[in-house]
């Protein structure tokens, strides 16, 4: 029982799914639209935007235990799970329409900005400092390069 304890406090469980709920669409997109990399010439802003993308989605799943405070009341919670799993049906929604719709700049705009609040307002509701610069690195990165990708 020791080792199941240790692995619930190790990973976040309500991160996990909304981890798998930003990555599972993402991941289909590049893999029918692979070469994104060579749409972008500034280096530095695709590096800045894959390292807030890849430690935002590790930390939003592994608790590191280093700043972290977790929910401030036991209602936050809840209001957490039922808010982040709106938004997270309506960032689902915009993917199923950014599919139809290739290169819509409105609603690629929308998914990164919409991802990039999921992780920052996760960050915030579970006083997760690391989570929420993360986020916020993911966002600005995610924003460059949408503009530079989707004409």
């Amino acid at each position: 029982m020791d080792i199941l304890s240790n692995l619930k406090t190790l990973i976040n469980l309500y991160g996990l799914i909304f981890a798998l709920v930003l990555t599972v669409p993402y991941a289909v997109f590049l893999r029918n639209n692979g070469g994104l990399e060579n749409l972008v010439s500034n280096k530095g802003m695709l590096l800045i935007e894959r390292i807030g993308k890849f430690c935002s989605i590790f930390l939003m799943i592994v608790n590191l235990g280093i700043l972290e405070s977790g929910f401030t009341a036991p209602i936050m919670e809840k209001f957490y799970l039922l808010s982040c799993s709106a938004v997270s049906f309506i960032y689902l929604l915009l993917w199923l329409a950014f599919f139809k719709k290739k290169n819509n700049r409105r609603l690629a705009y929308a998914l990164g900005i919409i991802a990039g609040f999921i992780v920052i307002y996760t960050g915030l509701l579970q006083v997760r400092p690391l989570l929420l610069l993360s986020g916020i690195t993911f966002l600005i990165g995610e924003v460059y390069v949408i503009g530079k990708v989707i004409k």
